[in-house]
């Protein structure tokens, strides 16, 4: 085909994108200051918000992507919530020059639908030089429901193109030297998902050229040093090693398609169907709406067309009868069978469960490698149907499938349509005008303790809009060892009295306002109650809200020898203990730890003259595949001993002696538990329960060492 005319005809893709953009989203996205659309889900609304944090961070800081306000270093970088760094660093550099409300998806949304008609479009033409057919097929992709689906939520992972461009590389008569490269820097900086997908690619594409002695080996070991060594740099720059932990994460075998999920029309957010037509398919407990591949009627309807052609032999020969098509498949397949994950379903049937190392934990929402495979289908369907009948009848056969996907997904759309269009004006549940008078006076909020929960949200819209730092967030990765840091140190500050005067405290945890009550900080502060939340200002004088007091009469002071006890109904650990980290939720007998460690701080009734015995009353998770567990005990940060606890031998009741001398802070002891494996019900196949189990406690109780 002459080059100019094709060029020419490039404009159809384009013009496919922006319409179904248009009839899908009702454009209204792409205004900049329209921002309420993207409050509707949690992920989009993360997105914004870490925008916000990192459009006042420094441009020129080491790394480039570090966003230190989100979070003050529990979330690390601004890749870890999600927004696309591809934009958010050039928009950062003309933040002054734009409105307060400022977002950019809109426009990344529209670019991947167009960037997804002209790869389809490309694609396309490597099978034929059929405009009708092209734009037919060019239509079926960017209305693939994986696509569309979306806009629900995780809006980088849109870009889809970069799947499309790479098989397009694969299928090119050269190989893509620089351009290679280029898709894998863009990749890395839209979504790390996408960068391990194109790495697959990347190497199937070299092995494929070595193989077919395209490609010299050690010229091209050389460019493939170089290639990594820059992927490097601009990984770092981006800030994807500022975490010094976090990096893996629980959850593999539970984000990941089934067997059905190419025929499956149920979204997976579990209230809607692609399909008017074809039924629901039963799920697994264990999947979530990651796993949403589904082909859509139209090219389920063609499949069965092409598949009625290749059962004769000479069809079957003229499609894999390419040697080139070797390594993508293998390379396709292998991220398909990944995205199945560790647990094997089959609609609501659990086959059969393996195990992987951990490293694979990095990317445990494995669901989304099955996107090259999904799209090698869509290929592969138009090549059978356009190599295995005539022409009119192939036209006939794409056009009308095409109208059967439409028509059947045609609620969808409208759907889409009308929730981007005319979203809800976002409403800020902070009512009290102390919020104003603040904002002007600290530079930080403080919330006590670090975690994330949705009655959050709130707080990091008023810090994100307010240039205020923040220590809490949501975001893909954290930084654990951090954020134990974070928390003993804030123990540690209010224990100890010494208040960060231009930070706001926000205390809602009830133990920890209790035990402060008696503290003697290093200003005076004023302690008022807005819109459900406890704010502790320090240096508040010129504050002239009237500030409510805390009632801090039913703070109970321990009494050695009291057991406390950590039971769901029957407890009273609430009374006495800060549980800082490591713990999971009370329960009918006593209270699980989650994690490798956990600590708790106690505020002890008087100066100790002798030593404490700690008696502690806990169960150990153990199994066959898991018999022992080694506890490390220690007190404000020294070694007290050793718990042991073996299967054979369970003893419920322990006991450990602390000195005297390590009770710091006038009566204040931090204890910690460490362990040497903790482990998780799912890593040994008894549940699909994720929680690093070690001990579980049923009572501990302080007593004063009396040598006889």
């Amino acid at each position: 085909m002459n080059k100019t005319k094709s060029n020419y005809q490039l404009f159809i893709p384009i013009l496919v994108g922006i319409t179904a953009f248009i009839i899908v989203t009702g454009g209204k996205i792409l205004w900049p200051n329209n921002c309420n659309w993207l409050f509707l889900n949690i992920d989009t609304a993360d997105a914004l918000y870490a925008w916000q944090f990192f459009r006042n961070t420094p441009i020129l800081q080491n790394p480039l992507g570090s966003n230190f306000p989100y979070g003050m270093g529990m979330g690390g970088a601004i890749i870890y919530a999600e927004p696309l760094f591809i934009f958010a660093f050039p928009f950062k550099i003309l933040s002054s020059l734009l409105p307060i409300s400022f977002q950019y998806e809109g426009f990344w949304i529209l670019l991947c639908f167009i960037l997804q008609g002209i790869f389809s479009w490309k694609l396309l033409e490597k099978i034929t030089n059929d405009v009708w057919i092209n734009f037919f097929g060019c239509i079926f992709f960017v209305f693939s429901p994986p696509l569309i689906w979306r806009l629900h939520a995780s809006i980088p992972f849109l870009g889809h193109w970069l799947i499309l461009a790479a098989i397009l590389f694969y299928f090119s008569f050269k190989f893509k030297k620089y351009a290679w490269p280029m898709l894998l820097m863009i990749s890395r900086l839209v979504h790390p998902y996408f960068l391990f997908i194109l790495l697959a690619l990347w190497g199937a594409d070299l092995l494929n050229r070595w193989l077919f002695n395209e490609q010299n080996f050690f010229k091209s070991l050389k460019y493939i040093l170089v290639t990594i060594l820059v992927l490097f740099l601009t990984l770092w720059q981006a800030g994807y090693f500022v975490l010094q932990s976090g990096y893996e994460v629980p959850g593999l075998g539970i984000y990941r398609i089934n067997l059905l999920s190419l025929i499956d029309p149920t979204d997976g957010l579990g209230f809607t169907s692609w399909s008017h037509i074809l039924r629901n398919q039963p799920k697994t407990p264990g999947e979530f709406y990651e796993g949403f591949v589904y082909l859509g009627l139209g090219m389920i309807i063609l499949s069965l067309f092409g598949l009625a052609k290749l059962i004769y032999p000479k069809n079957f020969k003229i499609v894999f009868s390419s040697n080139k098509i070797i390594c993508l498949l293998s390379i396709t397949f292998l991220l398909f069978i990944y995205s199945l994950s560790t647990r094997v379903a089959f609609g609501k049937h659990e086959l059969f469960q393996y195990q992987l190392p951990k490293i694979f934990n990095i990317f445990r929402v494995s669901a989304r490698m099955a996107l090259p495979f999904y799209y090698l289908i869509y290929l592969g369907i138009f090549y059978l149907i356009i190599k295995s009948y005539k022409n009119l009848t192939s036209k006939v056969l794409i056009f009308i499938s095409l109208l059967f996907q439409i028509a059947d997904s045609s609620a969808i759309y409208k759907n889409f349509k009308a929730t981007l269009s005319y979203p809800p004006a976002y409403i800020s549940p902070l009512k009290s005008k102390i919020w104003m008078d603040v904002a002007k006076k600290y530079k930080q909020i403080i919330y006590v303790f670090p975690e994330f929960n949705y009655n959050l949200l709130s707080l990091i819209h008023y810090a994100a809009f307010n240039k205020l730092e923040i220590n809490i967030g949501y975001f893909a990765r954290i930084d654990n060892e951090q954020l134990e840091k974070s928390k003993d140190n804030l123990c540690n500050t209010f224990l100890s009295g010494r208040l960060d005067k231009n930070a706001m405290y926000i205390i809602n945890d009830s133990p920890m306002r209790k035990m402060i009550s008696n503290i003697k900080m290093n200003a005076l502060y004023k302690v008022i109650k807005a819109d459900n939340f406890y704010i502790l200002l320090p240096n508040a004088s010129d504050i002239s809200t009237p500030a409510e007091i805390l009632d801090w009469s039913d703070y109970k002071q321990y009494k050695y020898g009291t057991k406390i006890l950590f039971r769901k109904d029957i407890n009273n650990f609430k009374n006495y203990l800060i549980l800082n980290q490591g713990w999971s939720y009370p329960e009918e007998q006593g209270i699980w730890t989650n994690g490798n460690s956990t600590t708790f701080f106690i505020n002890l009734p008087k100066k100790l003259h002798s030593n404490l015995i700690l008696t502690i009353d806990a169960i150990p998770f153990l199994c066959l595949k898991h018999p022992t567990l080694t506890v490390d005990v220690l007190a404000n940060h020294s070694l007290l001993g050793h718990l042991y606890y073996k299967l054979d031998n369970l003893s419920n009741i322990k006991q450990i002696i602390i000195p005297k001398n390590l009770i710091k802070y006038d009566k204040i002891l931090n204890l910690k538990f460490i362990f040497e494996k903790s482990i998780a019900l799912s890593e040994v196949f008894l549940s699909s329960d994720t929680r690093k189990l070690g001990l579980f406690f049923s009572w501990i109780s302080f007593e004063e060492y009396k040598s006889k």
